[in-house]
């Protein structure tokens, strides 16, 4: 029962988050030609967030700090794009999210993302 309303209250404290007006995530073109940067939050080059294989992995403590990895990364590789939906999907033992978004010439994708590390982490 704890488990639940833990699971619960993470997906609430999630959409919450996720509400905001700030849909549109800055930037002008689309870049999804170009490597990913090297960042704090060690992201690779052969992770592009196309698939659960080659998911981003978001290493941060809190979830705080994972979603803000997360919007940067999206805007890195789609500035401009609008967050349309998303979700939460188990993969090989650990927490993934997948975001689905449409880039500023119309394209829906989805990108994936390994978020163990923070998810479920005040």
């Amino acid at each position: 029962m704890k488990t639940k309303i833990f699971v619960l209250l993470i997906c609430a404290s999630v959409i919450t988050a996720c509400s905001s007006n700030r849909n549109t995530l800055e930037g002008t073109t689309d870049n999804t030609d170009k490597p990913l940067p090297k960042t704090a939050t060690g992201f690779a080059s052969q992770r592009d967030g196309s698939s659960f294989d080659k998911a981003i992995i978001i290493d941060e403590k809190t979830e705080r700090a994972g979603l803000d990895a997360e919007n940067t990364q999206l805007i890195t590789l789609f500035p401009g794009s609008k967050r349309v939906s998303q979700r939460y999907e188990i993969y090989k033992d650990k927490q993934h999210e997948i975001v689905n978004i449409t880039t500023t010439d119309g394209r829906e994708t989805q990108v994936y993302f390994d978020v163990s590390s923070y998810f479920g982490k005040q």
